[in-house]
């Protein structure tokens, strides 16, 4: 994620009135939501960083994704790629201002554009509240794409428990499930592994909930390396093609 990354585009692309059909994904075993939250502790998204992933289905690259973190900015777009775009043209593009005292967001401007048709949200978050084009919602702990992915870098380890933590993607809010991480082999190396799950909020009565995985380098730096998600309409898969930092 979608995300996680990457959440709301790869969510986009997963849903039911997508053009696109995948291979369907094997039964999912469902396990006890989690109770404890993930909000607080370090918040991995350093200054200088850049990260971009290729997004795949069925083994063909179908958008490009790049996150840039510049000082307390985190800039996020996902573009579809010209083959891609022949059936549908997605672009998303999320700006998260960090307060790194808190290791918080503060605020998050989103844009999605999906076949020309454009949606924009706008939102500020506080500890107990966030507040959504101008109104205020009382749900603690409210995460972006971005502090969710920075706060997971910040947790993964083989000892950490699961938790989850509620996050907005395109103006509606989703709770992301994560197991405990465990040690898996990716191409040769060693990596983190976390499981997870995206469940849509209770509103969203035509949306399903989706499952998936990422793979965290096993340094101090904790880079999601890969990122798998998938419905019952089948599965995109994010690895990254490029990382540099300051």
């Amino acid at each position: 994620m979608r995300r996680t990354i990457l959440f709301l585009a790869l969510t986009a692309c997963t849903a039911e009135s997508h053009p696109f059909r995948f291979e369907p994904l094997p039964e999912l075993v469902v396990t006890k939501p989690p109770t404890a939250t993930i909000a607080s502790g370090k918040l991995l998204l350093e200054p200088g960083e850049r990260m971009i992933w290729d997004v795949s289905a069925k083994g063909f690259v179908i958008a490009r994704a790049e996150l840039v973190i510049d000082g307390d900015t985190a800039t996020s777009k996902v573009k579809t790629s010209m083959l891609a775009s022949s059936f549908t043209s997605i672009d998303h593009q999320l700006v998260t201002a960090i307060d790194r005292d808190t290791n918080r967001a503060t605020t998050g401007v989103e844009t999605l554009t999906v076949d020309g048709e454009v949606k924009h949200n706008e939102a500020a978050f506080a500890e107990k509240e966030y507040a959504l084009d101008g109104q205020s919602v009382k749900v603690a702990n409210v995460q972006t794409i971005h502090t969710a992915i920075g706060l997971l870098r910040g947790w993964v380890a083989p000892e950490a428990h699961g938790g989850f933590m509620p996050v907005l993607v395109g103006g509606s809010l989703y709770r992301l499930e994560v197991d405990q991480p465990g040690i898996e082999d990716l191409q040769g190396k060693q990596t983190l592994r976390i499981y997870c799950r995206i469940v849509p909020p209770a509103s969203a009565k035509d949306q399903k909930g989706i499952t998936g995985s990422i793979w965290f380098t096993t340094d101090e730096d904790h880079v999601p390396v890969r990122i798998e998600i998938g419905s019952d309409e089948g599965r995109l898969v994010a690895e990254l093609v490029e990382r540099t930092h300051a």
